[in-house]
């Protein structure tokens, strides 16, 4: 076969910018509708601004529903000594989503460092590969679950944005900055800490780097590692708990409905790559079938029977999930209602667990095939850590696993397009409604 026609380098370089420039629009624009169209307060935002007046106020003590560190808070409550022209919604909007430009930004970089590969007349791997930043940044900054959070008052994209920044900056080397990056970020959520430990597992099962330099290339996430443990161990000792506040409604424990939404979130997110991909994965499951009959049988009631304990262990208990309406409340919240259907109907539930081993089968596959697949499992195995440890069934917990497994995979151009167009209409879809108060994940 013929290789095709190299790309042409001017027009990647306009395409590499012209994605970029659109996602910050996106992004910046989210803000500006929902600013303008909701001025009130959004589901989760009148806890979030109530943190900040504790702080304006100087009231005593921590907030009692504050569920992470204050580094958010604080930093509103800063610019709001600075008496800006804005309301103070307005301001933890703004502040939200000038986050997530900068973690758009560090994303590129980061995708740029791992992905790029240099121009050249004589290749024609760029028309198999994506070979500039813009387009993922793009997918990424229309991630269904991560764009309502780029433009209310929530923590989920500044913690998103410092995470990416440290990891950017490892990875290109400046491992001092990375641990300092990472500062911010565990002020921001707590649970960022998975990530420091992310990048030690990977420098530690890498291939590609000299063993003798491990502690060379960690030492400063293992120091922050270290001052973490000694600040968590304070906490404990002193508060008896990691939270500030007292009144969080979460705990750590595993919640079986969380597995199950992560299966139809994964069917939902990847619908068109699936769709594409089901002719050729029907086919090479009747050659493997006339190939080897009996292994095929097996590893098919194999994963039947996966499906039927799945199937029989679903449960959906945690209050704040079996609900689709409340008293004086004009919103609903998107995650409940495919939660309160399994639990109500045997048929669903079972779909539901046949679903969730197709899934597990098509991660496994696509991460098998890709030239990033030691860091694709690190991050969906420490990325998966936060939701599969919380009582809550919450979409926002799976944003940085998501945005981390995006950065490590290396798609085809054509995938991209069709993730980013479909993605694109679920966001379109839904931001009238997150607008008008109707909804939100």
């Amino acid at each position: 076969m013929l290789p095709s026609e190299p790309a042409n380098p001017a027009r990647t370089t306009r395409v590499d910018r012209g994605c970029l420039a659109a996602a910050f629009a996106l992004t910046l624009t989210w803000f500006f509708i929902y600013d303008h169209y909701r001025p009130d307060y959004l589901v989760d935002e009148p806890g979030h601004l109530g943190n900040i007046y504790h702080f304006i106020e100087g009231k005593p003590g921590w907030p009692e529903q504050m569920t992470m560190l204050p580094g958010y808070h604080f930093l509103v409550t800063a610019l709001w000594q600075l008496h800006p022209p804005l309301k103070l919604l307005t301001l933890a909007r703004l502040v939200a989503s000038l986050s997530a430009c900068l973690g758009l930004a560090a994303f590129a970089l980061a995708w740029t460092r791992l992905h790029r590969r240099p121009a050249s007349r004589t290749s024609h791997l760029a028309d198999y590969r994506i070979s500039s930043a813009g387009p993922v940044t793009l997918q990424l900054a229309v991630l269904p679950i991560f764009e309502p959070f780029t433009g209310l008052a929530y923590t989920d994209a500044p913690a998103l944005a410092f995470a990416l920044v440290a990891v950017a900056a490892h990875l290109w080397g400046h491992r001092a900055l990375a641990a300092l990056a990472f500062v911010p970020a565990l002020l921001t959520r707590q649970t960022n800490l998975l990530w420091p430990a992310f990048l030690i597992a990977y420098e530690l099962l890498r291939a590609d780097a000299p063993r003798r330099e491990f502690f060379y290339r960690t030492r400063w996430l293992l120091l922050l590692l270290s001052a973490s443990a000694v600040a968590i161990a304070v906490a404990l000792a002193t508060a008896g708990r990691l939270t500030p506040g007292t009144q969080t409604g979460n705990d750590l424990r595993f919640n079986p409905a969380t597995l199950h939404f992560a299966g139809l979130l994964t069917l939902v997110l990847g619908l068109p790559t699936w769709f594409a991909a089901a002719p050729s994965a029907f086919r090479n499951f009747l050659a493997a079938l006339r190939r080897r009959p009996g292994l095929t049988l097996a590893l098919s009631a194999i994963a039947l029977a996966a499906a039927v304990g799945l199937t029989l262990t679903f449960r959906n208990p945690h209050p704040w999930n079996r609900d689709l309406f409340w008293e004086g409340c004009t919103f609903t919240l998107l995650r409940n209602w495919p939660l309160v259907w399994l639990d109500s109907d045997p048929f669903l539930r079972a779909s539901s667990g046949l679903n969730l081993v197709l899934m597990a089968l098509a991660l496994t596959l696509t991460i098998s095939s890709q030239s990033y697949s030691l860091l694709l499992w690190l991050a969906l195995g420490f990325g998966a850590l936060q939701p599969f440890t919380n009582s809550l069934v919450e979409p926002r917990y799976f944003i940085p696993v998501a945005a981390f497994f995006l950065l490590f995979l290396d798609l085809t151009p054509a995938t991209t397009r069709r993730l980013t167009f479909w993605w694109l209409l679920l966001c379109a879809v839904h931001a009238p409604f997150v607008a008008c108060g109707l909804s939100l994940w």
